[in-house]
């Protein structure tokens, strides 16, 4: 098959547009990027892998619905096999390698079987007639979730011959072992099995959505993680050091337990929300450094460089953008270096539409291609794999030659032949370790020497474990540790001195699987000094798993916090689980703050030791200025330990006579999360006392847990703060949202309030709410009406507040001309309706006003047109803006920052945007704004909440650690909602953003605005 797109080489510092591309991409000087291949051999590339031979196997996704895909198991993906038969760096040839695969996101080649992700299965494919078609699938593991992104990915064989696997949440595994016992989790996890499925192991957890590793000279492990931890100044995802028992930051620890040693370890490096996707080593002759990484960022449309420096036993990296552009349709998604040093990126094109803008309303998606990337005058490799090697004949010593070969290829397969030589290999691996060899010949040998594991292997390892070179020490010391080397301890050791601190990492880590019970003491004497999170994980883990109980016992009496720490932990976890309560109650107020803040985080995970919480609160409660650390230490006890009289009667007490109004504040708080149903009495007491309190802070916050908890039975006190002419309108307004739920009709002064607080002249959040409350509440004809008249042209407001609203006693003639003028207005503006909102416009409109409600939606459906030629109008506008005009409209006329945070100023309501300019493309700006509804941003899908009495709630999910509902309207307000068989949750297909947002904008503030929102970088 002759692929339509020729290569097209562009000069140094240009960007180049091969033939039958529109893409404009851009690379450092020096390089240049040709198509490689693309249609029609190719479509949806996502993932590939190279073999021996240099034939790229290459996953390809239908296009379709990925997550629908994934749940039904539709396998309508497949795996195409391209081949570069002249060595001019295009694959001139294409096949279909395997078909009717559910999108396998992962695959590695070794031992001649292609190793697949097929979600539920980790399966091989094998060609054995060699006519260029898997012909023999194997199931190797099953039990793999499927119902997201984050399912099985990441597929890697790591220097150790193992087979690594990355794994997202929710979707997690439940993997059944030959003794019968399972291995499970939730959370996203690395873990990794031998070549035939076996002996599978969890490596480290904690993760939304991990998606590739890469092994470091020295086999320290990164990945690319999405979703790292919640948007913080637009910081989401990162590169991550990955370390065996490690704990990362986002997804609760869930399934077979693994050990938690202390905080969540960091991330190497923060990102926006770039979808970090693809990473890879290079090991060629191009870049300086032996520890350059390149990463495929798909919402970034970029592939960026990672060159890393050691920070202690962990890394910093400095970034360079390798390969990028502006065009919207380019997703990078993997990238892999070939045999020759170039580097080939995988462009999955704009198929994935989900959480991305791109795309969706397209007509036709871009169907990506791969590309190669060299230096423009980048020499010729004489074969690049060693195929004109004769590798059935060549000695040990020739192939231990060919581990200082300059070929990377050429390498691996000399190490892979060694390998399978073992004990006959040895001598020749220790004579070349003596030598005068290259320094990377050296590291070949120690890998290969761990995968031969006999005793004359591990001695020659052993021998390793001391010199001038930090990095063969460190590699040396995992050696060890794989092949659990008992007679390596002592040397092990004294690396915990060693003065670089990657050894001391590698040390203790090899420790973990080498030491003894004798090793204890001096683990606990190096903790006990300073250390960076991953060598104090890296210690904790070795002495959870080498220390006796009784042992761990005495170290409670260790002079260093830090080893009482350890001790605590430890003990309190499987398999022991054997921590007296007195010990931590001891440590509750321990000078030392971690060890403090451990104490108490253990005591409040034990709702049995209420004896020893209760005089650990009520000292709390008792200081006279609380921190910020101890106010959320009380919020934490009393959720904890709210099923407790004593707890509950505590927090009531404190609420009640206390005068430091930041405490009554945060016990409040705590109630709103913490709440039974029905609410025990004295809480209700205290709800009660609150509203009535003379601190406006005090009142507001019990409004909020009233609201949040939808309590009843307060409306003679609400109805007070309402009416309160003293008290601010925002005080007053919160009372009306918890009076509008209980009353059959808000009476005309409260309604005043709100209209009041409809007026254009008062600021977009003060709207949304008073929009909110009324769309909940029961309005007669006449209100309804003048609601309707208050927010017609209001972009701000969503008809769907104003359709929520309609009279339960039906309109009136006027009242419903007046909805449907504002309807029509509505529609101009860009708004769109679902099929659920017209049938209840149909029901409450007047019969002799249908044919006006048929009108209506024949214009809806026209509406996707109109959005699109909108979006050919704006695309001028993405050049020329001032970004500093740009900011003011951002901030003030279109209400942006009502809903939006930049830089830690803003609303919560929707995505944080502090750095949206690097992952969106300008086109995308546009479609947001324009078609908010279009797509959602991840973790900002809106739903609707039916509850038992009828009542219909809509807002975005917020993450809680208990995975409790908690809804977040339009105006912020947040609403817990209890669990309930006969509540019913429903995705929608509507956005909360304002669609009609742009038309409040003339040209000169749309170009500005988008000039700001590109700047955000």
């Amino acid at each position: 098959m002759t692929l339509v797109c020729e290569p097209a080489l562009g000069a140094p510092d240009e960007a180049s547009s091969p033939p039958g591309s529109s893409l404009q991409l851009q690379t450092p000087p020096g390089f240049s990027v040709a198509l490689a291949a693309g249609t029609p051999a190719i479509r949806f590339p996502m993932f590939a892998a190279l073999d021996e031979r240099g034939r790229l196997f290459v996953a390809e996704s239908a296009g379709g619905d990925l997550y629908d895909e994934l749940r039904t198991q539709t396998r309508r993906c497949r795996i195409s096999m391209l081949e570069d038969r002249d060595g001019d760096g295009r694959f001139e040839r294409a096949r279909v390698f395997a078909e009717q695969l559910v999108f396998p996101m992962g695959l590695a080649w070794h031992a001649g079987k292609l190793y697949v992700a097929d979600p539920p299965d980790l399966v091989t494919l094998e060609d054995i007639d060699a006519d260029g078609r898997a012909d023999r699938r194997v199931v190797i593991l099953t039990g793999f979730g499927h119902t997201d992104n984050g399912s099985l990915h990441g597929l890697t064989f790591g220097p150790d011959g193992w087979l690594y696997l990355t794994m997202g949440a929710p979707d997690g595994y439940r993997l059944r072992r030959p003794d019968g016992t399972v291995l499970e989790g939730r959370s996203g996890a690395l873990l990794r099995c031998r070549p035939d499925g076996s002996d599978a192991e969890v490596i480290c957890r904690g993760f939304e959505n991990l998606v590739e590793i890469a092994f470091l000279p020295a086999d320290e492990i990164i990945g690319t993680d999405n979703w790292f931890q919640m948007p913080d100044d637009g910081m989401r995802d990162a590169l991550v050091h990955l370390i065996e028992g490690g704990l990362y930051p986002y997804a609760p620890d869930e399934g077979t337990p693994q050990v938690i040693t202390g905080d969540a370890l960091p991330a190497l490096a923060l990102y926006p929300a770039a979808a970090l996707s693809g990473l890879a080593l290079y090991r060629g002759s191009v870049f300086p450094g032996r520890m350059n990484l390149f990463s495929a960022q798909h919402n970034s449309r970029k592939v960026v460089r990672h060159q890393l420096e050691r920070n202690h036993s962990t890394f910093r990296s400095q970034d360079q953008d390798f390969l990028w552009t502006d065009d919207p349709d380019f997703h990078p998604s993997d990238v892999l270096e070939d045999a020759d040093g170039s580097l080939l990126v995988i462009d999955t094109g704009s198929w994935y539409v989900h959480h991305c803008p791109t795309g969706r309303i397209r007509q036709s998606p871009a169907l990506g291609g791969i590309w190669r990337v060299r230096p423009a005058r980048s020499p010729l490799v004489r074969d690049p794999r060693g195929a004109q090697l004769d590798w059935n004949t060549l000695s040990p010593g020739q192939l231990a030659q060919r581990l200082s070969d300059d070929r990377p290829v050429v390498r691996d397969r000399a190490a892979d032949a060694l390998a399978v030589l073992g004990e006959n290999a040895v001598a020749t691996l220790r004579a070349l370790l003596e030598s005068d060899g290259a320094r990377f010949a050296k590291t070949e040998a120690i890998r290969v020497l761990a995968r031969i594991n006999t005793e004359t292997a591990r001695k020659t390892l052993r021998s390793r474990l001391q010199g001038e070179d930090a990095d063969s020490i460190a590699l040396a010391a995992r050696a060890a540790g794989r092949g659990a080397d008992t007679n390596a301890a002592p040397q092990l050791l004294a690396l915990l001195e060693h003065s670089a601190g990657h050894v001391q990492l590698a040390a203790a880590e090899a420790l973990a699987h080498c030491g003894n019970r004798g090793t204890v003491s001096l683990l606990a004497d190096r903790l006990a000094r300073d250390t960076d999170p991953f060598l104090e994980h890296a210690l904790v883990f070795a002495l959870h798993r080498l220390a006796s109980v009784e042992q761990l016992h005495a170290l409670l009496n260790h002079s260093s916090p830090r080893v009482q720490r350890a001790a605590l932990l430890l003990l309190d976890q499987p398999p022991r689980r054997v921590l007296p309560a007195e010990a931590v109650s001891q440590r509750a107020f321990s000078e030392d703050e971690v060890l403090r803040r451990t104490a108490q985080s253990i005591l409040r995970k034990h709702p049995d030791w209420v004896a020893q919480a209760l005089p650990v609160l009520e000292r709390l409660l008792a200081a006279p200025a609380p921190t910020p650390g101890e106010l959320e230490s009380v919020r934490s006890f009393v959720l904890a330990f709210c099923n407790d009289a004593q707890v509950a009667a505590m927090a009531a007490r404190a609420v009640a006579a206390d005068s430091r109004d930041e405490l009554r504040v945060a016990l409040l708080d705590a109630i709103s999360g913490a709440a039974r149903d029905p609410l025990p009495p004295i809480w209700r007491e205290t709800m009660a006392t609150a509203l009535s309190s003379p601190s406006a802070a005090v009142r507001a916050q019990a409004l909020r847990t009233i609201n949040a908890l939808r309590l009843e039975g307060f409306d003679d006190a609400l109805a007070s703060v309402a009416g309160d002419q003293d008290a601010t309108d925002g005080l007053r307004v919160e009372a009306l949202r918890a009076l509008a739920r209980g009353q059959s009709a808000l009476d005309d002064d409260a309604f005043a309030i709100l209209f009041r607080q409809l007026s254009r002249t008062n600021n977009a959040l003060g709207r949304l709410t008073a929009a909110e409350i009324s769309g909940g509440s029961r309005l007669n004809a006449r209100q309804f009406a003048r609601f309707v008249e208050a927010v017609d042209g209001d972009p701000m407001i969503s008809p769907a507040l104003v359709l929520a609203a309609l009279p339960r006693a039906g309109l009136t003639s006027a009242a419903a001309d007046a909805l449907l003028n504002y309807l029509r207005n509505c529609l101009a503006a860009g708004w769109q309706f679902s099929e659920q909102q017209f049938q209840a416009l149909e029901t409450a409109i007047p019969s002799d006003r249908q044919t006006h409600v048929k009108v209506l939606r024949e214009s809806s459906d026209q509406a996707a047109q109109r959005q699109r030629e909108q979006l050919t109008a704006l695309a001028p506008l993405l050049r020329g803006g001032d970004a500093a005009r740009g900011q003011g409209v951002f901030a003030q006329k279109a209400g942006c920052a009502t809903c939006h945070r930049v830089t830690g100023q803003g609303g919560v309501i929707g995505p944080d945007l502090t750095k949206i300019g690097a992952v969106r493309a300008g086109r995308d700006l546009i479609e947001s704004m324009v078609m908010p509804s279009a797509t959602f941003a991840q973790g900002y899908e809106t739903y609707s909440v039916t509850l038992r009495n009828g009542d219909m709630l809509t807002g975005i999910r917020v993450r809680q650690a208990d995975d409790s509902l908690v809804l977040r309207d339009a105006s912020g307000a947040q609403t817990r909602i209890a669990s309930d068989p006969a509540t019913r949750v429903e995705r929608q297909k509507l956005s909360l953003m304002p669609e009609g947002l742009l038309n409040a904008l003339n040209e000169s503030e749309i170009r500005d605005l988008l000039a700001y929102l590109q700047s955000l970088k």
